[in-house]
């Protein structure tokens, strides 16, 4: 099962080191199976959640995992757990589509 992650992780890594948009930032994970990322400061993760969807995309927006009242931020988890290798390159294609064709942003908005 590590070795199957493993793959992943790299594949994830490579794909999106060479299709992300350079607005969108990463810190490599030491562990787990998700990428933490982030929009430009101010942009809303729950927007980009929206675009994301409508290229079936899922990505999980941060204020899902915050302990705090905030209700949106920059942030967003993008897992490579579920998906088969193939799958990896298609959806980082994809991400960037969304992002590259998302109307202007509010720069924060309520998880719908």
């Amino acid at each position: 099962m590590k070795n199957t992650y493993q793959e992943r992780y790299q594949i994830m890594l490579k794909a999106m080191q060479a299709h992300l948009p350079k607005e969108i930032s990463y810190t490599e994970p030491g562990g787990g199976l998700s990428f933490w990322l982030r929009l430009p400061a101010g942009s809303s993760a729950n927007y980009f959640y929206t675009c994301c969807l409508e290229k079936q995309v899922i990505i999980s927006p941060g204020s899902l995992f915050s302990a705090s009242d905030e209700r949106d931020s920059e942030y967003f988890r993008l897992s490579f757990a579920g998906l088969y290798p193939d799958e990896i390159e298609k959806g980082i294609l994809a991400l960037n589509a969304a992002y590259q064709e998302q109307d202007s942003p509010p720069l924060y908005s309520p998880l719908l």
